[in-house]
């Protein structure tokens, strides 16, 4: 299968794939500056917000990448 046709079913797959992926950073990122921004936030949520943090940073990277080798 190519994603080289932008009207092929894995194209648009890999589209929505990537724009859940960049929605969910988002929405991540805003529980984020809320738990931040918590006076009694303890070392338990931090850990937390941060592993949620580096998960979607990570997926984000990959759209990243994966966007920049469809670049001519």
């Amino acid at each position: 299968m190519s994603t080289d046709d932008n009207e092929s079913h894995l194209s648009n797959l890999a589209d929505t794939l990537e724009a859940t992926y960049l929605d969910l950073a988002a929405e991540t990122l805003n529980h984020a500056t809320e738990v931040l921004n918590l006076p009694e936030a303890g070392p338990e949520d931090l850990r937390a917000v941060s592993s949620d943090l580096a998960e979607a940073l990570g997926h984000v990277l990959r759209v990243a990448e994966s966007r920049g080798q469809r670049l001519p």
